[in-house]
C-alpha cells in the first residue's frame, strides 16, 4: 500500500 510515491521509492532505495 504506497500512501505516496515518495515513501515507496524510499522503501525500494532501502531494499535495493
Amino acid at each position: 500500500v504506497a500512501l505516496k510515491p515518495g515513501v515507496m521509492n524510499h522503501i525500494q532505495s532501502c531494499v535495493g
